[in-house]
Parts: structure tokens; C-alpha cells; sequence
């Protein structure tokens, strides 16, 4: 898919809240949800976060992690190792 950076932008303001909307309403699947959030993410990189809401980003992460397999965590507490001393694990 080519997408300009000016209809990126209008991606992200407008199109991606809209979407987690859908999402949230059972109207799109999170494959769908995810398709679009990479071809966004391959435009602005590290920069999305300039441009996302923190409502909205929550409600992404929130969205996809919700539907990730549980091997996914076990893996990343894996990768993370031990919480450090005094924080609840």
C-alpha cells in the first residue's frame, strides 16, 4: 500500500480512533485492526507518539495485547526477568 505522509497524518488524528472505535464495537476484526496500525507505524516510526492520543494509545495496546496468545507473556516476563526488589511481581 503507498500512503503519503499528509493522509498518514489523517490516519493517525482521525482514522486509528475511529477504527479502535470499531474495534471495541465488534464491527472489525483485531487483524484488521493491527493491518492498519503497521502501515501507519512503517510511515512515522517512533513519531506516531507525537501524533497519538494517550486515550488512543491505550486503547491500542489494550486491544491488541487482550488478544495475544499467552505464550506472548510468559515469554516477555521471561525476557524481563524478576521485578526488582520491592515491586510487586
Amino acid at each position: 500500500m503507498d500512503i503519503n505522509f499528509e493522509d498518514a497524518v489523517t490516519i493517525l488524528e482521525i482514522g486509528i480512533p475511529a477504527l479502535l472505535q470499531d474495534f471495541k464495537d465488534s464491527l472489525i476484526t483485531v487483524e484488521e485492526l493491527a493491518s492498519e496500525v503497521v502501515v501507519v507505524v512503517k510511515i512515522f516510526g517512533r513519531k506516531i507518539l507525537d501524533f497519538l492520543s494517550v486515550d488512543t494509545l491505550v486503547g491500542l495496546l489494550s486491544g491488541l495485547l487482550g488478544v495475544m496468545p499467552v505464550e506472548f507473556f510468559e515469554g516477555l516476563r521471561l525476557a524481563l526477568g524478576p521485578p526488582p526488589d520491592g515491586v510487586a511481581g
